[in-house]
């Protein structure tokens, strides 16, 4: 598992990096070792790795621990952006109620009755119910298209499934996300698979990098205007931004289910309108009045901020060219940075969840 962290494999497992973590709790809980100071505020990938690779070998392995988190994801150049969103630990860890277990429903075939060609590149890959369902993305070499491939364990046998991220949809229902497909046979949508999840953040990593992997796929015909949207999160707001050059529209959401904030940006028009190019989750942060501050008009900075982009061009460190490594946020109208450090005041009063009406300064849905 460590091994998969510091060469960061698209097989990584931050569940089970967590479970690692609490059985080594418990063990020095037997031995009478006392606990580990507790971290105040968020937890970012560049302060968890240097302490992993610590406990596990004393030779330094290159990651310094005052490197910024944007730094750490951003340093294999050929890597297909997809590779490095589950590649790291998650900054933070919010639970999830009512999981049930996973379920594939075909239909299945044996792994050598696929067309799968050889050595596809894979983007990552998720276990689910300690591996007894797993999903995998990879890239076709033939059409270079995005795939997803099941497998399931049936007693002791194993039953594969695949599909284009092209020919799937995706929808949440409560903890679960559903992929859907279409039957020939039937003429209808049926469903393909309803994954569930432990964390909120990991469902949210999930879902943006299907819904970006599908919008930029030369193959994808349509995309239903509700995949752009994940059930269950209320937007408290959105403004336009500009991010890297780039015309992006920020939104904040807040997971009914969980009360996690989450900053969200997507294209703001064009062909790939409303397509996800990062998110970020607002935790202990909110909490603090010196993670966010206005430093001009139309320009807010962030700290202690950990990125997850879904594309390949967005360069992050344009946003941070100053010396506190804050991410600077530039919003088009002044009433956007206004009204966007309004919201994390409302959070700071009431404790961390937001109770400020839904707030937009521009067009709905963009």
């Amino acid at each position: 598992m460590l091994g998969y962290l510091l060469n960061r494999s698209p097989s990584f497992d931050p569940n089970a990096l967590e479970t690692l973590r609490g059985h080594l709790v418990e063990l020095r809980e037997k031995r009478g070792i006392p606990p580990l100071p507790q971290q105040v505020g968020s937890v970012s990938p560049a302060d968890i790795v240097p302490s992993l690779a610590t406990l596990t070998d004393p030779v330094c392995i290159g990651l310094q621990s005052d490197s910024p988190a944007w730094m750490l994801t951003t340093q294999d150049q050929n890597a297909h952006w997809a590779e490095q969103i589950f590649s790291l630990p998650l900054a933070s860890r919010t639970v999830l109620k009512h999981v049930k277990p996973s379920k594939a429903c075909g239909p299945f075939f044996r792994r050598d009755q696929l067309a799968i060609p050889p050595e596809p590149k894979v983007l990552f890959r998720r276990p689910f119910d300690n591996d007894k369902t797993s999903v995998v993305a990879y890239l076709n070499p033939i059409d270079q298209a995005p795939y997803l491939l099941i497998r399931s364990l049936q007693g002791e046998v194993a039953w594969f499934s695949s599909y284009g991220v092209h020919e799937l949809c995706i929808g949440r229902e409560g903890s679960a996300l559903q992929l859907k497909r279409w039957s020939r046979s039937e003429q209808c949508s049926k469903l393909w698979a309803a994954f569930y999840f432990i964390t909120w953040e990991e469902m949210v990593l999930f879902y943006c990098t299907f819904v970006a992997l599908k919008a930029r796929n030369r193959l994808t015909i349509q995309i239903h205007p509700t995949e752009f949207q994940l059930q269950r999160e209320k937007r408290l707001f959105q403004a336009q931004i500009v991010d890297d050059g780039y015309k992006h529209s920020l939104v904040v959401y807040e997971d009914q289910q969980t009360h996690g904030v989450r900053l969200h940006a997507a294209v703001w028009d064009g062909e790939l309108k409303q397509c996800p190019v990062w998110t970020a989750f607002v935790m202990a942060q909110s909490q603090s009045s010196t993670w966010i501050s206005r430093r001009s008009k139309h320009r807010v900075w962030l700290r202690n901020i950990q990125l997850y982009v879904f594309c390949k061009n967005y360069r992050q460190e344009v946003q941070r060219q100053n010396k506190s490594n804050a991410f600077e946020i530039y919003f088009v109208t002044e009433q956007g940075a206004s009204k966007f450090k309004e919201v994390f005041s409302a959070m700071e009063v009431s404790g961390g969840s937001s109770e400020t009406p839904e707030t937009a300064t521009g067009p709905s849905g963009e």
